[in-house]
């Protein structure tokens, strides 16, 4: 199929959840307002101390979002990258493929799905960051499905590759 646009990026699953405990920050050593590269066992330590029934959980990366907005606006877009074979890369999946229809995924089965954990104040918005970027930028060359991006009139990549 011919895309307008082929998107090639790190595939990060974004969880959003709003906090009232201030102390949850302050429990986990982070910095308020800041972003922190953490390994999949702090991601998890940190995830497992949030309120469960109050995150939001989606297909996230700047790549995979600038092309889910260009699909939501009209556009014909897809998307590739590199999740585990986990629950965090099904719900990748799953949630890609309901705006974009057909993607381009990849898996690596022995290796955890990148991962992006927003801690947002209840009080005043103030983000604060987990990232654990898993086997998101493990994806190679032999990976790439080449004639589809060929086909499509533009690539664009994530400046984070």
């Amino acid at each position: 199929m011919n895309y307008d646009v082929f998107g090639l990026g790190n595939a990060l699953v974004d969880a959003l959840v709003v906090v009232d405990d201030g102390d949850l920050v302050a429990r986990h050593g982070l910095v308020r307002g800041t972003m922190h590269l953490v390994d999949d066992d702090r991601w998890r330590a940190v995830y497992a101390d949030v309120p469960q029934g109050k995150v939001t959980v989606s297909s996230g990366g700047s790549c995979a979002n600038s092309m889910c907005t260009l699909a939501l606006l009209g556009g014909s877009a897809t998307y590739s990258g590199l999740v585990g074979q986990d629950r965090w890369g099904d719900a990748y999946d799953e949630r890609l493929a309901d705006v974009l229809g057909a993607h381009y995924m990849q898996r690596r089965p022995a290796r955890p799905t990148g991962k992006c954990l927003s801690l947002v104040s209840a009080v005043d918005a103030e983000r604060t960051m987990l990232t654990d970027l898993g086997c998101a930028m493990e994806l190679t060359p032999n990976e790439l499905p080449l004639d589809v991006v060929a086909q499509s009139n533009w690539l664009h990549v994530t400046g984070y590759l």
